[in-house]
């Protein structure tokens, strides 16, 4: 008795899976269930209009053409969420009013059977708690690259590239294509173009000061931080903490750093900075990585680290007592998320543009490598919230660097530089976390503001 039944299952599995067989043969009334994708997960504000939708990686391995719908299939109480153009494969999704998860599924069908639906996930929150803006100075697309050869054996391989959300920026002042740091850093603190040299100040126009997104932060009760490799007065922290008709008004930036926006941390090289009135108005200073480290990070509220004389070391070089930038970064993110109304923090990988402007290579490329090692920091901080936004980007492309051949790990590529300076070649931009769809694609390095400021503030 028992082995007629072993038997019969046995019969049974064998006719299951020959008719499993043919019908997936390749025969002409055969198909393939089609493969949906909606897209990757977004969190949002409740401010952003429309959240666009994405079905297009959806296939059919067969070939056969797709029809797509999708649904909206969960969302927060009492929202009035609803989609539009649902049998697209990009629909939007408008109406977030209520903070909260909304799921959306999307289906697909390839003429004969409806595929198992993927799903997106969008979260909404009030507004971020947390931004972290990352600028590589003079990192440009092929600076990008060629770290990433260098360091992985192939482009394309640096922690930041991995974020799903990359564009390009332009990169012109207020009357030129080819800026400096100090316009454009201006233009990604205030929204505002200005002239080359510009600290932060509406020039061309009546030389007002501009509220940089770190006043802004500090003045909704944030914490802010500044870390460079560069001095902490160069222009592109400046431009978020001074206001000044000129970038080379070094004393004049760190007076302005004292008396007004008063970052909660500031980290980089200590030329024209007097240690003596940094205390005076409430610094813990510290001078090297041993006394960086040794800080109580749960208890310190105001850190100035003064490193050397005058730049941070280069990496090629060797640091030597002082931190590298991600281990900067990663005090200052110890400190400033003590704070429960968030922070704003500017990191900036200064001396890619140094060593681009002396078409050093090797120099160049191993900044690159430990601002990808910060970032990296950065996105292991962030990875699990959904309060906080990260930019990685660069105020401009320096040396025209051109690779003619990836040479291998660990090996520097062949290249070619076309200049000393500056160029107007567009830059790339990575984002993830609140808001980051929408500097997705190219955009204008003002935008870069106004995405914070309106994550920030949620309108």
């Amino acid at each position: 008795m028992k082995t007629n039944t072993l038997l019969k299952k046995i019969i049974s599995i064998i006719f299951f899976m020959t008719l499993l067989g043919s019908c997936s043969s390749g025969g002409t009334n055969s198909n393939v269930a089609p493969f949906a994708d909606a897209g990757v997960d977004q969190v949002v504000t409740l401010k952003t209009a429309l959240i666009p939708l994405d079905g297009r990686a959806s296939r059919d391995d067969d070939g056969d053409d797709l029809s797509f719908r999708w649904e909206l299939t969960s969302k927060p109480p009492g929202s009035s969420a609803v989609l539009t153009n649902i049998s697209t494969s990009t629909p939007s999704l408008s109406v977030v009013d209520f903070a909260g998860v909304y799921s959306l599924s999307l289906i697909v069908n390839d003429g004969m059977n409806d595929s198992v639906a993927d799903t997106a996930i969008i979260t909404a929150v009030q507004n971020a708690k947390n931004i972290i803006l990352l600028i590589g100075d003079g990192m440009g697309y092929e600076q990008v690259r060629a770290a990433g050869m260098y360091a992985n054996g192939t482009a394309g391989t640096l922690p930041f590239e991995r974020f799903l959300f990359q564009g390009s920026v332009s990169t012109s002042n207020a009357s030129d294509e080819l800026t400096d740091s100090a316009a454009a850093a201006t233009a990604m603190a205030t929204g505002f173009k200005v002239d080359n040299g510009v600290i932060s100040q509406q020039i061309p126009g009546d030389a007002s000061d501009l509220e940089t997104i770190l006043e802004t932060a500090k003045r909704l009760g944030a914490s802010a931080g500044l870390v460079t490799t560069t001095i902490i007065s160069h222009a592109t922290p400046a431009a978020f903490g001074a206001h000044e008709p000129s970038r080379n008004n070094f004393h004049e930036i760190i007076a302005d750093y004292l008396a007004n926006s008063q970052p909660n941390v500031l980290l980089g090289g200590a030329q024209f900075v007097d240690p003596v009135s940094a205390e005076n108005a409430g610094y813990t200073v510290v001078e090297d990585y041993d006394s960086l480290i040794a800080l109580n990070t749960d208890y310190e509220n105001k850190i100035w680290g003064q490193f050397g004389e005058t730049q941070m070391p280069y990496e090629w070089d060797g640091v030597g007592i002082f931190p590298h930038l991600s281990e900067s970064a990663e005090t200052a993110l110890a400190i400033l998320d003590n704070y429960q109304n968030g922070f704003f923090l500017m990191v900036e990988g200064g001396r890619i543009d140094h060593a681009g402007h002396v078409n050093d290579l090797q120099r160049n490329i191993f900044e690159t490598v430990e601002f990808a090692n910060t970032a990296k920091m950065v996105m292991n901080w962030a990875e699990n919230r959904v309060d906080t936004l990260v930019i990685v980007t660069a105020d401009h492309e320096t040396g025209g660097l051109q690779i003619i051949a990836n040479n291998g790990q660990g090996n520097f590529p062949e290249v070619t530089w076309s200049t000393l300076e500056h160029t107007d070649i567009k830059v790339p931009i990575f984002t993830w976390g609140v808001n980051a769809h929408l500097l997705k694609g190219s955009v204008e390095n003002t935008d870069i503001y106004r995405v914070m400021r309106s994550a920030l503030t949620g309108n």
